[in-house]
Formats: C-alpha cells, structure tokens, sequence
C-alpha cells in the first residue's frame, strides 16, 4: 500500500491508466472547450470528425447520473473527473485536490472527498465545502460529440 501512497498523491496518467473508465478513453480524441460554464448540455449533436490526437474522451454511457468516469487531462497527465450530476447535465472537475494534490474519491452522495485529509467538494461545482483545502477543484471545459464527452481546457 505504501508503494501507491505517491501514485495517489500525484493522479497522473500512469495511476488513471489502471481504472477502466480512463483505459476505455486512453488514445481518444478531444474537440476544444466551450466556452463559459464548464459543462455541456445532453443536446445529441455530432461534430466533425476532425479530432486532435492523444486528447481524452469518455462514453456518455460510462458515466451513471450521480456518478462520474475518470480520465485525464492529456497537457498534464492529471486526473480528471468528467461528472453527470443529474440526467442529461455534464461536467469536468480536477481530480486533484488542491491541499496536497491527493486524488479525490469518486463522488458519493454529491461530494467528492480527499482521503488524504478528508476535505470535501461539491461533485456539481467542484467548490469547496470543508477544508483543509482553501479552494475548490479546477473545472475544465468539456464539449458533446454524437455519444462521446471530449475534454477541453482547464479553465481559470
């Protein structure tokens, strides 16, 4: 257990690389972020099929209402959660948390949780409801292809 302490800490791809979720999107491609909100909207559209190499998509489908697929941002080899907080509604959050760069559980009940030092985030927002933490998660763009959800930037 020792051995994943660092591994845990860090979420880089070579840790997101052993979860179905980020093996099922490894090698897929991402269009740019939209703009503004961070989420995109379960509209059925289908884009183009010129996609950059080496970005991050997941299926619609792997991510249950509630619940979440991990991958990762291809710039950093981070974590990423790409969430579905209620039917139809998406959206990507860091999966790092930003007190000690530990990778945040899965969301459970609305939350995502540090288990390093236990600081909570809303799974819809990714902002802050207790610390040790002293802001939120990272929010990244995130756009709607046919049935795929392509990861964009991270946003400021």
């Amino acid at each position: 257990m020792l051995a994943g302490a660092p591994a845990a800490r860090l979420g880089r791809k070579e840790e997101a690389a052993a979860t179905p979720s980020a093996s099922a999107a490894a090698g897929q491609a991402t269009a740019p972020a939209t703009p503004g909100s961070g989420e995109a909207a379960d509209s059925g559209e289908a884009a183009g099929s010129g996609e950059a190499a080496g970005a991050a998509s997941v299926a619609v489908a792997d991510i249950p209402v509630g619940g979440a697929a991990r991958t990762t941002d291809p710039a950093t080899g981070d974590a990423v959660y790409v969430l579905q907080p209620e039917q139809g509604r998406y959206t990507a959050l860091s999966a790092l948390c930003p007190h000690a760069r530990c990778v945040v559980d899965a969301p459970v009940d609305g939350k995502l949780v540090c288990p390093c030092h236990n600081s909570e985030f809303d799974a819809d927002t990714g902002a802050l409801l207790q610390g040790p933490a002293t802001s939120g998660l990272a929010r990244y763009g995130i756009t709607r292809s046919g049935d795929r959800l392509r990861l964009g930037a991270q946003e400021s």
